[in-house]
């Protein structure tokens, strides 16, 4: 019934508070039912949502002022003037009111306003009053909900009015709160999504020593963009043919297919290539984003596509391809968030945009710099092969023996069970083991018959120098154990260091097998090679004392591979260029020209290289110039004192050399004549070539002539200074026994 003049106002508070509670219950994130009904209000476009929200507060309104008051409410809209928005809202156990005074509610509403939006009452007659309730909402016009009523029970029911208007105020801003809350949610959400996605490239793009196969870079990180962008798919498109005119392959030589795709692959590959066409031109400056494709006339086109992002996929002018986002959805779970969602949530933006754009553009930064990484690492490895061939070159019966040894250590490593970087470096290690038999002389490694002593010791010097050459270079600090130790044996009786057993590093056991091996099997001028059965057998007698025994094991297991290595190896020929351009003849032996040695190009490389290294090991070059220098002039005074020392006892007289400091020279005296111009007295200045020195100060008792009497005895004690640069040399002469020391 409606409420009589007497019904108390503690009744109508606790009506109210049960018929708001009922009206506006507390949202249950977690209630299928909430659940599946705010899923039903989602919708795609401004307008609709809009119109979902009027509707849905009009229904709102409605269930409140019926059940808070159980009375009939007009509910009139501000849009263009006062007017209603529907019939009354009626209870079931009311009747309609009295319509004589509709008329005047259009006057009594004119000073309601979103700034004077207050509960009134307007008098209507001195029995009746008009109950004005202003209802605010952010979402539409301004409305308000009136209703004539008694004067006996006007204020009682304007206080109603304000307590209902304070809790629809309280309730709609709950709504507000949920909503941001849930939007808040979303973009953490996102957030997160986009700082894991770039956090997983930063793992998933970092060079390491070896480098994988980029498809295999490409398959992990699309997955991450398509959950991040919230697309049906990904897919990134390559230029058919790249800037250096060849198909797409990943820089270690695996081919790559032209369409990656992630996500669900219900676009055709040509469809693809007809999104590229159509928005290339806009997409080359920055990423194009089109929604609601399918409603243009472009779908007929483009079947299947509804949403799209397309960004280039370029770095440094090199253009790789093009990396698309196909159809815009839903995160899953999305709308157990409840509340509205914005039309963000349907369509790509600037967000998506920028995920896609940066992603492009790290997959393009990440496939030069491997790239470039490659082309190093290649141009090192060619650097090194000119400079093994250079040396190679003195002796053409070890020509290919450095790569054939480098080739057996890879193969060795492998049965090993080591990773592929390290075989990789053993094969370099292989390369230059050899690279210090630069500093040996050619005849000693020409020589066809038996090495003596003193050539065998300046073989043994080759692993020293080849450490001193390439000491220098940081990239190929890691040959230096192989190639300095390949010489040791397990029975410590190796050099240069006579280490043993275990103590040898890896790479120089490895190494010391393939060399050995090659050796024997290798034709020499002075026998034939050994056969593959022999050279084993000797191997396998030599482990334990000579080479590593696991190792010489594993090497026999694996040497029907070393065997087809071998008989499959064939140095590879210089080009030869054909007559009047630049290209290359033909390599078969119908039309291929012999040339004897090495290409313009490849002289140049090895001269670079020896520049490089000269540079590297100057300063210890000029200190090795100076002490040779000096003590070259050291030993010449040396002699000479000694012949005039001979020649006086020879002749039963008086012999000796005087010194010129200030000329740098000495003379030897009398008849002493110089063998080289029998005419000219035997005279040495040592500012002139070979020795460069320079004369610091010269004492034999007081003055700078020693003379040698019959028995070859100086007359006094003396000392000689020599200097070379900032390094000097002693040479004092004793004047009692004649000897010569040099210090």
């Amino acid at each position: 019934m409606a409420p009589q003049p007497g019904v108390c106002l503690c009744q109508i508070h606790v009506v109210l508070f049960v018929a708001i509670l009922a009206v506006f219950p507390q949202r249950d994130l977690s209630s299928k039912d909430s659940t599946a009904r705010q899923a039903s209000k989602m919708t795609v476009t401004e307008e609709t949502t809009r119109q979902d929200v009027s509707l849905e507060l009009v229904d709102e309104i409605k269930q409140s002022l019926s059940g808070t008051f159980g009375m009939g409410f007009d509910l009139w809209e501000l849009s263009g003037g006062w007017h209603v928005v529907n019939d009354s809202v009626i209870s079931p156990h009311q009747a309609k009111h009295d319509p004589l005074f509709e008329p005047d509610v259009p006057r009594c509403l004119q000073d309601v306003t979103r700034e004077n939006s207050v509960c009134r009452l307007a008098p209507l007659d001195a029995a009746r009053s008009l109950l004005i309730i202003p209802i605010t909402s952010d979402h539409g016009p301004l409305m308000a909900a009136t209703a004539n009523v008694s004067a006996s029970s006007a204020e009682d029911l304007l206080k109603l009015g304000h307590l209902f208007q304070s809790y629809h105020d309280q309730s709609r801003l709950l709504v507000d709160l949920d909503r941001q809350k849930n939007a808040l949610i979303v973009q953490i959400g996102d957030s997160f999504e986009e700082l894991s996605l770039f956090r997983n490239f930063a793992e998933q793009l970092e060079i390491s020593e070896a480098v994988a196969d980029l498809s295999t870079t490409f398959h992990t990180a699309l997955p991450l963009v398509c959950r991040t962008v919230k697309a049906e798919s990904v897919v990134l498109v390559f230029e058919p043919r790249l800037q250096d005119g060849k198909p797409p392959a990943s820089p270690n030589g695996f081919p790559v297919d032209r369409f990656v795709w992630s996500g669900n692959h219900t676009i055709e590959n040509n469809v693809c290539l007809q999104v590229i066409e159509h928005f290339k031109s806009d997409a080359t400056i920055q990423p194009v984003v089109v929604n609601r494709l399918n409603e243009t006339s472009k779908s007929a086109d483009l079947p299947g596509v509804r949403d799209l992002i397309l960004t280039r996929m370029a770095k440094g002018g090199h253009q790789m391809g093009w990396l698309i986002a196909f159809n815009r959805t839903l995160r899953q779970g999305l709308d157990e968030l409840g509340g509205r969602l914005p039309l963000s949530q349907f369509e790509f933006g600037s967000s998506e945009a920028n995920v896609l754009s940066c992603t492009a553009r790290m997959l393009a930064a990440h496939w030069r710099n491997v790239q470039q990484f490659r082309e190093k690492e290649q141009l090192l490895v060619n650097m090194v092969r000119v400079m093994v061939s250079a040396i190679e070159a003195k002796d053409e019966y070890t020509s290919g023996h450095s790569e054939r040894v480098a080739l057996y250590s890879r193969l060795l490593g492998q049965a090993l069970e080591l990773d592929e970087s390290e075989c990789e470096r053993l094969y370099l290690t292989g390369l230059v083991h050899d690279v210090g038999k630069i500093g040996v002389s050619d005849a000693t490694l020409r020589k066809k018959g038996k090495l003596t002593d003193k050539e065998f010791k300046e073989i043994k010097r080759h692993p020293e120098v080849g450490w001193s050459i390439l000491q220098e270079l940081e990239q190929l600090r890691y040959v230096l154990p192989g190639v300095v130790y390949h010489h040791e044996s397990c029975d410590g009786k190796g050099y240069p260091d006579g280490l043993a057993g275990e103590d040898i590093p890896r790479d120089g056991r490895i190494i010391a097998i393939a060399d050995a091996y090659d050796a024997m099997t290798s034709d020499r001028p002075y026998r034939q090679g050994m056969s593959c059965t022999q050279a084993l057998s000797i191997l396998c007698d030599g482990a334990g004392s000579q080479w590593d025994p696991q190792m010489v094991r594993t090497f026999v297991d694996v040497s029907a591979d070393i065997a087809q290595t071998q008989q499959n190896y064939c140095r590879k020929s210089p080009p030869v260029r054909c007559t009047g351009n630049t290209t290359a003849e033909p390599s078969n032996e119908k039309t291929r020209r012999r040339q004897q040695g090495y290409t313009l190009i490849e002289m140049v490389t090895v001269l670079m290289i020896i520049a490089i290294l000269a540079v590297a090991t100057f300063p210890r070059f000029l200190d090795s110039l100076a002490h040779h220098r000096l003590q070259s002039a050291a030993q010449r005074i040396e002699l000479d004192l000694k012949l005039a020392r001979d020649h006086a006892i020879a002749s039963s007289s008086n012999c000796g050399a005087k010194f010129d400091v200030a000329g740098d020279l000495y003379v030897l005296f009398p008849d002493i004549k110089n063998p080289d111009h029998p005419t000219e007295p035997y005279s040495t200045r040592l500012s002139r070539e070979p020795y460069h020195c320079r004369l610091v100060s010269v004492d034999f008792g007081g003055d700078n002539e020693v003379v040698f009497n019959g028995h070859g005895v100086p007359d006094s004690n003396g000392s000689i200074r020599v200097e070379h640069r900032t390094k000097q040399r002693l040479i004092l002469l004793n004047g009692s026994t004649g000897e010569i020391v040099i210090q």
